[in-house]
Formats: structure tokens, C-alpha cells, sequence
């Protein structure tokens, strides 16, 4: 199996479906300070093994909490579609049960890297100078993601 070469790896484009930030007038009769966010990530993979590209939709949910950490009434959603192109995808192409096809979980662990911190700056951008007060979403190991998906 190959290893990952990063200069075979290029971010054809980045797509956001869906960036949604929404207030109930409970907090907007009485806001606070944002300082903590639940957030819940859902990811969905496709690929296209003729064109070798990879296409990752992350599904971001942020809800808001005050100091106690209960939750507010201020949320945030969104949707980003991330098109990867591999060059040597064939390479990390696995058999598996039922003649289905798998990718390397070494390769699948680097592009939720990619995608995952993109997510990271798009998200605090999107969110700076809203309710949400600049979500910065968590560290976390880009390879949960792979349990954390439909494909």
C-alpha cells in the first residue's frame, strides 16, 4: 500500500451549502455572551474513481451554551462540500467484503485532516461578530471522522 504523498493531493474547491446562524427571541430579549458551543459533525463521502477525485460533505450543528453550560437558544448549521483530487487514488483502493470497494484509513485520515481544519477557519470566520461569538471548533483526531459517516 502507498503512502500518503501530499503533493499527489489538491483542494479542487470548497462548497458551502449551507451556513445558517438563528436566534430564538428568548435570547435576543435577553443575550448573553456566548462563550461555549456543543458541536455535533457528521461527514458523507463520494468518489470518483475514474476521475480520481473525492468529494466530503461535512454537517457542522453548533449549539450555544452559557457559563453554566446550558444550552441558549442560539444555533448554527452548516454544510461544507469539500472536491479532492488524489492522483494516485487507485493506490489506496482496498478489497473489501461483498466485493465492495474501501479506501486506506491512512488516506481517509489525511483528507478529514485537510477537510477538518478548512471547516475550523470557515466556521470562526462565518461566526465572528454573530451570537455564536467566533465558534472555534475543537481539536480533535481527523480519523473519528471516518467512524462518523455515511459513504
Amino acid at each position: 500500500m502507498s503512502k500518503v504523498d501530499p503533493s499527489k493531493i489538491a483542494l479542487n474547491c470548497i462548497n458551502i451549502l449551507k451556513s445558517s446562524i438563528s436566534s430564538e427571541e428568548s435570547f435576543c430579549n435577553n443575550p448573553v455572551i456566548i462563550k461555549h458551543s456543543r458541536v455535533g459533525i457528521h461527514q458523507s463521502s463520494k468518489f470518483d474513481f475514474v476521475n480520481k477525485l473525492v468529494s466530503i460533505k461535512l454537517n457542522i450543528a453548533l449549539n450555544a451554551e452559557n457559563d453554566e453550560k446550558q444550552l441558549v437558544d442560539v444555533n448554527g448549521e452548516f454544510c461544507i462540500e469539500f472536491v479532492i483530487r488524489v492522483d494516485n487514488l487507485e493506490e489506496f483502493i482496498e478489497q473489501g467484503e461483498n466485493d465492495t470497494l474501501l479506501i486506506n484509513g491512512e488516506l481517509g485520515a489525511s483528507l478529514m485532516g485537510i477537510v477538518y481544519s478548512t471547516a475550523r477557519g470557515i466556521i470562526l470566520e462565518k461566526t465572528v461578530n454573530t451570537p455564536l461569538n467566533g465558534v472555534i471548533l475543537p481539536v480533535i483526531n481527523p480519523a473519528t471522522l471516518l467512524t462518523n459517516s455515511e459513504t
